[in-house]
């Protein structure tokens, strides 16, 4: 009836097909065989679910349904699709320290929503097995087993968690519980992507002195996440995540000396070369071209930063500049903080924005647009909408260069991104600034962004308009169950903004990619399955109900490998 995917210490995972709303789910069946206690047990684990199913956080999957089946307890949860960091780091090898930093972003994140709530909540068995990783590149944290409200339990096998990654407390009987926990298992498991190992939080991988610069900051926190005594460790979640972000946008300024030597010589050289031309404006845009043309045909990163920035300082008013470095460090789909650090870097050595804002502002405001919809879309996830913001900002006060249409999405994208950044990847609004009316707000400027882009958009104009469609379809896919949770918006209300997508999707021309059009019209599919699901469980009292039990609720998909998790 069901195909088996893993096995665990307590009952088996299979991959189920949920026929009425025709998707794939994951069960995970628990046993407590041959227990004395098994009543208590069985209904510790139902009131820990209760607990589960009340967390709406887009990175942790939403438990379905629970029924009981003979003596086992069956939990329906989301499928999530992708691998777990274990298996990644087995088939890849150990992640660089850029990918670790925005990993361990991702997942403090996360955990900074669950501790923030009221309860706390406490996962207690962060492993690399537990963390699956999306193929947008989004990280999720599945299996709450072990999570807890309590800051005590009276100790047993079934609250120690696992070997090498639970905190050395979670061993004492009566068992401790607090967040400290949490972050020590959050520096193991990003001690093993690291490392390859999760003992290893202080080995350094080269012992020259440049190089320990470079890591001492990254290896620090894993030292601190680790401490054996818990009062030595963080304090909380929140500051674990402070000091990752704050070193993530302090990172990739290290270099050697004898870089340093050859970037200077380069400079040398070229400095040579033009000292002798006029310095006319003319002469200048002539030398600025010819260096945006040397940046665009090497492939050594380092010239061709050096060649930007000199190009920068020749003609800092040119366009094609700008939008020339956008292009070579803005890559679909791949736009990682390393690459923005860049990017940046060039930019502020050379001073050159505040120059192209005062000699060319019209310019400047399509830069800064473009450069927002770069960390919107290409950097993708919270992190990226959150960094968007200020350039979103940027390009709406310059006032001229964008197209009326541009002014429009740049408001509602600039609005999402301090969503983000307030409340979305918290359940709360951290700055104050808002109350629970936080998500009607976020659902208009949804509605505003359908209504700027999907109104007969031009030929020219169908790529954002494809972009702003994504966009709004995500979201309501994401956040049904929030914007539910209004008075004011029903499944109906979600469907009809649905309805003016799939109206769009259908006049785009053939001139647009059919994958394009093919990913879009899954996520508007996506979408409505997410409403309906979470508009059946708005009429649920409790997740405990009738058994599922007919034999038509699931049936077989495909019989996948043992051992895999992908739920």
């Amino acid at each position: 009836m069901i195909g088996k995917i893993g096995q665990g210490g307590t009952g088996s995972v299979y991959l189920a097909y949920d026929r009425k709303l025709a998707i794939e789910r994951v069960v995970k069946e628990v046993r407590f065989a041959g227990a004395s206690d098994y009543e208590r047990k069985r209904q510790q684990l139902v009131s820990e679910i209760n607990i589960i199913k009340e967390l709406q956080h887009p990175f942790i999957p939403q438990i379905i349904d629970l029924f009981s089946e003979g003596d086992a307890l069956m939990i329906v949860m989301e499928k999530i699709e992708g691998k777990n960091l274990k298996e990644c780091v087995r088939e890849r090898g150990c992640v660089s320290r850029e990918t670790a930093l925005e990993w361990g972003i991702q997942l403090a994140r996360i955990l900074v929503y669950l501790h923030g709530k009221d309860p706390p909540v406490f996962h207690r068995d962060l492993k690399p097995e537990n963390v699956i990783l999306h193929p947008s590149g989004r990280l999720y944290l599945i299996d709450f087993g072990i999570a807890c409200q309590q800051e005590a339990y009276p100790g047993g096998d079934e609250f120690r968690g696992t070997i090498g990654y639970a905190a050395p407390e979670q061993y004492l009987s009566p068992l401790k519980v607090d967040g400290r926990g949490d972050i020590y298992s959050l520096g193991r498991l990003l001690s093993f992507c690291f490392y390859g190992n999760p003992a290893e939080a202080g080995r350094l991988p080269d012992t020259r002195e440049e190089m320990q610069r470079k890591w001492d900051g990254f290896r620090n926190i894993l030292r601190k996440c680790t401490e054996a005594d818990p009062e030595k460790r963080y304090e909380s979640m929140d500051k674990v995540l402070e000091d990752l972000i704050c070193l993530s946008k302090a990172g990739h300024r290290a270099g050697n000396r004898f870089r340093r030597c050859c970037l200077w010589a380069i400079v040398g050289i070229l400095f040579l070369v033009i000292a002798g031309r006029s310095f006319g404006r003319a002469a200048r845009v002539r030398e600025a071209n010819h260096l945006m043309d040397c940046a665009m045909e090497t492939p050594d990163r380092e010239k061709k930063r050096v060649f930007y920035l000199e190009s920068l300082k020749k003609a800092p008013w040119k366009e094609e500049i700008y939008q020339n470095m956008l292009d070579t460090y803005i890559l679909p789909n791949h736009f990682s903080s390393g690459e923005a650090v860049a990017l940046m870097n060039i930019l502020q050595d050379a001073d050159a924005l505040p120059a192209l804002k005062k000699q060319n502002p019209k310019a400047y405001a399509r830069f800064c647009y473009k450069l927002g919809m770069g960390y919107f879309y290409q950097m993708g996830g919270g992190i990226g909408k959150m960094e968007s913001e200020i350039w979103f900002q940027r390009a709406e006060q310059t006032g001229r260069g964008l197209t009326e249409a541009q002014c429009g999405r740049a408001s509602c994208y600039r609005k999402i991104g301090k969503y983000y950044r307030s409340f979305l990847y918290y359940g709360q609004d951290r700055n104050r600034e808002a109350d629970r009316d936080d998500y009607m707000d976020f659902f208009e400027t949804l509605r505003q962004l359908t209504a700027y882009s999907l109104k007969h958009p031009g030929v020219s104009d169908q790529d954002a308009a494809w972009y702003a469609a994504y966009e709004v379809t995500v979201e309501i896919r994401d956040y049904a169950g929030d914007f539910l949770k209004e008075d004011e918006i029903t499944g109906d209300t979600l469907r009809k903004e649905l309805g003016k997508i799939e109206t769009f999707l259908n006049r785009l021309s053939d001139d647009v990619d059919e994958d394009r059009k093919n990913q879009l019209a899954q996520i508007v599919k996506e979408a409505k399955k997410r409403v309906q699901i979470m508009e059946a469980n708005d009429e649920k009292q409790n997740i405990i109900g009738e058994p599922v039990g007919s034999p038509d609720y699931f049936s077989d998909v495909r019989n996948a490998s043992e051992g895999r998790d992908e739920y």
